[in-house]
């Protein structure tokens, strides 16, 4: 499996686990300009997977009240249902 979530990110599969990975260009050294992978973490399934990236955006996020985290999960569901439904959001998650 290597299903495209948002511009940089992708969640791919064998036949044991998942993982997500993150893509980006690279902006010094040698390799300017070259586009490189970082595995974001592995899990069991694309639903582990799916839930732990809300639960990393959250951790992560900069939100000062709880409107901006309700925010994050209304955006993370409108992904998820673009995923399944195929029809992209208007706002995509960075």
């Amino acid at each position: 499996m290597n299903i495209k979530i948002t511009d940089h990110l992708y969640l791919r599969s064998d036949q044991y686990c998942c993982w997500i990975v993150r893509t980006s260009t690279v902006k010094t050294g040698k390799s300017v300009g070259k586009e490189v992978e970082q595995i974001i973490g592995y899990y069991r399934s694309p639903v582990d997977a799916l839930i732990e990236l809300l639960s990393h955006r959250i951790r992560t996020s900069e939100a000062t009240d709880l409107k901006e985290i309700i925010s994050l999960v209304c955006q993370h569901n409108d992904l998820m249902r673009a995923l399944v439904t195929d029809i992209r959001p208007k706002e995509i998650m960075k």
